[in-house]
């Protein structure tokens, strides 16, 4: 955090726009020369080295609607100095810059990781910013001008993965000067699953009439560390009620709907991921695992509704059981019954959240 580090910056002396480190602060200016321009600062005391932080600022033409995010939280102070709002932000002939400064000289360098830079000729929405800042989005999102996922792990290049109609040089890409490559990001490749101990870890949604559907699918990656007896991964359960609960055990997969346990036969092996998915109708539950069907089990979901819905432990009339120990990530929830094609065709993929009867 010391001296001056430019994150993102597109500016030449005291004109353009910079997103950077100056002054024990986070900021962001917009300039129109050095006697009008606006920032907002935001105190690098609440933050610390070596976390990641999401980062993102907006504005929408006006030095009022200038506003800087971390993690996807409104932070900082804006200071003015003149009115940038007759003139706007001046465009400086300097190229684009990530972690340098768009001067001459290559002065400013930033001292750490980035990743997933982004930038849009629309000011995004707080509901927008958190949907997309722990994953991807997709390439062709309306207003989406340069977008480079910084994926490619060899070369000198990184690409402009936009698509937009809206986009500028969508084939163009950024040339890199002594940058090195890294072998994960909290984006895509780290810390984005749950680790459950087999204890006394779980997660609890609260009721909602959108999970009390008959016929749904619910999908879920799992990986497994200690099977014993039958562990719970997720379900729509409360006391000793349930209307749907799926289970694993080393050598089956199972849904209890409050009155029957039924299991379909397959292995399970530790220290493995594995995607499965529950596809149930009014007569009957499909069970998946990897996009291939091992078979129906029998019973479809049970008739309690208003119930919360648990992911990584069972619960009984006296408290909690059947505890799942390893790691749970990507769990969806769907109001109908999803095809085999539909499951594989975007199981190993993130979504944006607004697919058609997605409900969770």
């Amino acid at each position: 955090f010391s001296g001056t580090q430019e994150i993102i910056s597109k500016s030449s002396v005291a004109q353009g726009i910079e997103l950077l480190v100056i002054n024990s602060n986070l900021s962001a200016y917009c300039m129109y020369d050095g006697s009008n321009g606006s920032y907002v600062s935001y105190p690098l005391t609440n933050m610390a080295v070596g976390v990641w932080y999401h980062v993102a600022f907006t504005w929408s033409g006006t030095k009022e609607s200038m506003q800087l995010y971390v993690n996807g939280n409104a932070v900082g102070t804006r200071t003015d100095f003149g009115n940038i709002n007759p003139t706007g932000i001046a465009n400086p002939a300097a190229k684009l810059r990530i972690g340098a400064w768009t001067d001459a000289s290559l002065i400013r360098p930033f001292a750490g990781n980035i990743d997933e830079v982004r930038i849009w000729n629309v000011a995004r929405s707080v509901t927008e910013l958190k949907a997309g800042m722990y994953g991807t989005v997709p390439p062709a999102t309306a207003g989406l001008l340069g977008y480079y996922k910084l994926n490619e792990g060899s070369g000198t290049t990184t690409a402009n993965n936009s698509l937009s109609t809206a986009a500028v040089a969508t084939s163009g890409g950024i040339s890199m000067n002594g940058t090195a490559w890294l072998d994960a990001s909290p984006v895509q490749y780290s810390e984005n699953a749950l680790h459950f101990n087999g204890v006394n870890d779980y997660l609890v949604a609260p009721t909602s009439a959108a999970y009390d559907f008959t016929t749904g699918t619910i999908e879920c990656w799992i990986r497994t560390e200690n099977l014993v007896g039958n562990a719970c991964i997720l379900g729509n359960r409360g006391g000793g009620n349930a209307r749907y609960s799926f289970h694993i055990s080393s050598t089956a997969i199972g849904m209890w709907n409050g009155g029957s346990y039924l299991t379909r036969p397959y292995t399970i092996l530790p220290g493995q991921w594995y995607h499965l998915a529950f596809v149930c109708t009014p007569s009957n539950t499909m069970i998946y695992v990897n996009g291939v069907s091992i078979g129906n089990t029998g019973n479809a979901v049970g008739a309690t509704t208003g119930l919360p819905f648990y992911i990584g432990i069972a619960t009984n009339t006296t408290g909690f059981m059947e505890p799942f120990t390893g790691s749970i990530d990507e769990v969806r929830i769907w109001n109908v019954a999803r095809t085999p094609a539909q499951i594989t065709g975007n199981m190993n993929l993130s979504l944006t959240g607004s697919e058609t009867n997605l409900v969770g």
